[in-house]
């Protein structure tokens, strides 16, 4: 798929690899770890190659964010305490009391570590294996020092080619890849809803809430960029805000299309006009990929491409309108398109509003100064008072990082008292194999240990055939590079490959017995045993327990999403900010709900019966969402003549049986909530009855006019059926639900 990419369009591989290098720091981390080992072995240091390369390859591969400058400071900071790890390991590791006390800190601080993000996880890991490995003797002064200053040297190679380079190359590339990213991802978006609505809806959905994840970890990124407290006579923060609302709009409106998609499929009479839809939506596409690369080229043959395609999305939504109204269709027919033309008249504003400003930015570039003007608002300083804030008893982050602590400890002590070779692979696998709850340690412990064993398995004849060292190197190379290849592919495999690589190195200046490889099978096992175990028994974290809250908070989060919709169809605001806000935070709950569910299925003592109907009421809370973006992304081009006060009415409606069975599921009450929509829509409806006979004289003038409110309201009432059709289908299976706290026994 990749080579087929970078053949067909390689200037788009190149600007996705830019803002997601996966490849490239799959190919870094390569390079640093095998040209550390070459070095080593040319220059008679092969016995510290393995300590410097495995510095080498875990730094390069960390994902550092912020400017360049601030990552050369973190994986400075990050190969420092790596060295420290390695010092304090080999000169413990002569006392079975030193190593365990030594460790109880190294663990401690590299579980707490998992706070500062995906480096932090990543450099407490490495700082714990290569604390394991330095055990191993010599166990002097001078060996811990030789063994530290490798790991310095290693973790300053990476630097380099991770960094440095870059920062040399192009200095303003952290910033142009966080403006640009959120537009790659929402195009991804738009281009990626056609292709949806002819699949399952539940697989739909879950494709629809991982890109949804991408675009607000893409915001998020750019969130640095944004804070206040900037007092710089010249400032882009205005222009940034402008690009980047623009681009969550857009996300928001390519995501409530889909569900009208699905509604314009299910009309037989609307068959012909589809592939003209699909037209459109891959001109928005292309159009939205552009601004992306507009913003990380800020070439005038983009920007112009930028212009060409925009003009291209109107002219296919022109050709759009005229094959509907050329069709003679009844207005029925005709809402569920003009409910998805008025999105795409919304879409192309925003990338409109996204060029303004972008060449507003590019305007003031020559004003500015990247170094004082264009770093986020963040330091390694506030990233550790945050961390430093988690040393509560109450933290799920302290309780972690002490079990982790305590049980990597006890694996030590095993080696230690029964002397097993390579027994600190029971505490390696205690290291890779504990999270912070029980469930994912059980779903990653056997991806986990089934990899090991077969990857040690396989490193084992490996080493017993393969003699000469620089086939190991390669090896090795290969290895690497298909750990990150699956990484995200297939978990078991992954670690497979890593298992070979770690194995291959480790052995390298060790002599080779045949039985070592059956005890690191064994010792893997034996870790991952205590590491499940661990989790059940120390500080366990049950997500049952919280399963009502999990609900009520995704119900009250579209509560108030719904009731701001609402408020900004009553008022004529169109798309006020403060809809972004909220549907963040509906979106996030229901992800975070998602994600409580699949941890709740392998938690002992959880009623599987009650989960499932409280999934029941979770998807439908998870459309609702939906439908009310899809709602919110019309809004803009409803008239401001728009005035029927029972459209407000059956909003609030909506809104207040939503609190009730919010606050149902988080008392842990029998819940028993019914609506009464179907007065209100019998009002609409006599409401357009009424309207479409308000023009005896048939004026022309006033018939437009007369067709303009039906429209609108034809398109508010049918958004609204949709809407209460969700909550509805929530209040019949909440009669069957009593959520209440589950007792463990």
């Amino acid at each position: 798929m990749l080579l087929k990419t970078y053949i067909t369009n390689p200037r788009t591989f190149i600007h996705r690899e830019q803002q997601n290098p996966d490849i490239t720091r799959a190919l870094v981390s390569m390079v640093s770890l095998v040209g550390f080992l070459v070095v080593a072995q040319l220059t008679g240091h092969s016995d510290i190659g393995v300590y410097g390369g495995l510095a080498a390859e875990l730094i390069s591969w960390a994902r550092v964010t912020g400017s360049f400058a601030q990552r050369v400071w973190v994986m400075i900071l990050g190969a420092i305490a790596v060295a420290a790890a390695s010092f304090l390991g080999t000169i413990a590791g002569g006392n079975m009391f030193a190593a365990m006390a030594f460790l109880l800190v190294v663990a401690f601080l590299s579980g707490m570590a998992r706070g500062l993000g995906d480096h932090g996880l990543t450099l407490g890991t490495l700082a714990v294996i290569l604390f394991l490995l330095s055990l191993f003797g010599p166990n002097t002064i001078a060996v811990a020092e030789k063994r530290a200053i490798a790991v310095l040297i290693g973790g300053s190679w990476a630097i380099v080619l991770r960094v440095i380079i870059l920062w040399l190359i192009k200095p303003q590339l952290p910033y142009d890849i966080a403006i640009s990213k959120p537009w790659t991802v929402c195009a991804d978006m738009m281009g990626m809803v056609p292709q949806l609505s002819g699949i399952d809806e539940k697989e739909a959905e879950n494709q629809l809430n991982e890109q949804e994840t991408k675009l607000r970890i893409a915001i998020n990124e750019l969130l640095p960029y944004l804070r206040k407290g900037d007092n710089k006579i010249v400032s882009v923060r205005r222009e940034l805000l402008k690009v980047v609302r623009a681009s969550s709009r857009f996300g928001s409106t390519a995501m409530a299309l889909f569900y009208e998609m699905n509604e314009v499929s299910k009309h037989e009479r609307l068959g012909f006009i589809v592939p003209t839809l699909k037209n459109t939506f891959q001109a928005l596409e292309l159009a939205a990929s552009t601004v992306g690369h507009y913003l990380m080229s800020r070439s005038i043959e983009d920007e112009e491409l930028l212009k060409i395609r925009i003009q291209r999305s109107e002219n296919t939504i022109v050709i759009l309108k005229k094959r509907l109204e050329a069709a003679n269709l009844s207005l029925y027919d005709k809402v569920e398109v003009l409910k998805v033309i008025s999105m795409f008249e919304s879409s192309i504003g925003y990338l409109n509003t996204a060029l303004t400003w972008a060449e507003r930015i590019d305007e003031k570039r020559s004003q500015l100064s990247f170094i004082t003007h264009f770093q986020p608002v963040i330091s390694i300083r506030s990233q550790w008072k945050n961390t430093l804030s988690e040393f509560t008893a109450e933290s799920e982050l302290f309780r972690h990082s002490l079990r982790l602590a305590l049980i990597a400890t006890i694996g030590i002590f095993l080696y230690y008292t029964l002397e097993i070779p390579r027994g600190y692979w029971i505490s390696l696998t205690i290291m890779v194999v504990l999270q912070p709850d029980f469930s994912s340690t059980r779903l990653k412990a056997w991806d986990r240990v089934l990899g090991t064993l077969g990857g040690v398995f396989a490193a084992s004849i490996l080493m017993h055939y393969v003699q000469f060292h620089y086939v190991i190197f390669i090896v090795i190379a290969v290895c690497l590079f298909l750990f990150f290849y699956f990484q995200q592919r297939n978990y078991a495999i992954a670690v497979f490959f890593l298992t070979i690589e770690l194995v291959a190195m480790i052995d390298l200046t060790l002599p080779y017995e045949w039985h070592i490889g059956l005890y690191r099978m064994m010792n893997t096992v034996v870790g991952g045993i205590i590491a499940v175990g661990a989790t059940y028994l120390l500080w366990p974290k049950w997500e049952h327990v919280k399963l009502g809250h999990y609900l009520s908070m995704a119900i009250m989060a579209n509560k108030n999403y719904l009731d701001q919709v609402g408020y900004e169809l009553k008022e004529k605001t169109g798309f006020h900010s403060r809809l972004i806000g909220l549907r963040r935070k509906a979106e996030v709950s229901n992800l975070n709900m998602a994600d409580a569910f699949k941890r709740i299925k392998y938690e002992p003592g959880a009623n599987k019966e009650r989960l499932k109907l409280a999934e029941d009421l979770g998807f439908y809370n998870a459309k609702l969402t939906r439908e009310i973006t899809s709602f919110g992304a019309i809004l803009p081009g409803i008239s401001k003549e728009f005035n029927y006060p029972i459209t407000y009415t059956l909003i609030d409606e909506s809104t207040n049986l939503l609190n009730d069975l919010a606050e149902a599921i988080e008392n842990d009450q029998l819940i028993c909530v019914r609506h009464s929509f179907t007065r209100f829509f019998i009002e609409i409806e006599n409401k357009v009855l009424k309207i479409r006979e308000s023009n005896p004289s048939n004026d022309p003038q006033k018939q437009k006019d007369i067709e303009r409110q039906l429209i609108d309201l034809d398109l508010i009432r049918s958004q609204l059926d949709k809407i209460t059709t969700e909550i509805a289908a929530m209040c019949n299976i909440s009669g069957n639900i009593e959520l209440q706290a589950i007792e463990t026994n």
